[in-house]
């Protein structure tokens, strides 16, 4: 099955990760600094934005900031807030990567962003150290954001976005 925008094949990693932990430690010394500010959101792929708001803003009492269309990603997305963390409820509206995690996948968890500072400066990092990525410039994501994504190869299957807020 061919990647979508994300990586996402519907199957996990058959070699798994790409590094190993000793290239993992070799590639944070030295001057390739870059930190992560913490988790910036976490994305879940809802059939029905409606639906996934009774439970989470109604029943958990999440915080609702609103709704948003994001027409590059064809998804509509509700934002809800935990603490410092977003949840980003996405329901896609048409065809595109939401459109086929759910119907592969079901409603779920779809990807954890964590915040850096200098999203550029990150990726020219991570290439330089061979680090496999799906994006190797910024795009443009929700709430004006600069957003890319790894590639799963190397992440367990788990879909990591990096954004600049």
């Amino acid at each position: 099955m061919p990647r979508g925008c994300f990586g996402f094949t519907g199957q996990p990693s058959a070699g798994g990760p790409v590094f190993s932990a000793g290239k993992f430690q070799d590639f944070r010394k030295g001057a390739n600094d870059f930190s992560f500010l913490g988790v910036h959101h976490i994305g879940i792929v809802v059939r029905n934005l409606e639906q996934a708001l009774l439970f989470y803003r109604d029943v958990l009492g999440l915080p609702f900031e609103g709704i948003e269309h994001h027409s590059g990603a064809n998804v509509d997305i509700a934002f809800l807030r935990s603490g410092e963390t977003l949840i980003e409820l996405l329901e896609p509206k048409g065809e595109g990567s939401f459109r086929d995690f759910l119907e592969i996948k079901g409603e779920g968890l779809h990807y954890i962003a964590l915040r850096v500072e200098d999203i550029a400066g990150t990726l020219e990092i991570l290439k330089a150290n061979n680090a496999p990525l799906l994006d190797q410039s910024p795009r443009d994501g929700g709430r004006g954001s600069k957003i890319a994504f790894l590639d799963t190869v190397s992440t367990s299957d788990v879909s990591i976005e990096l954004v600049q807020p």
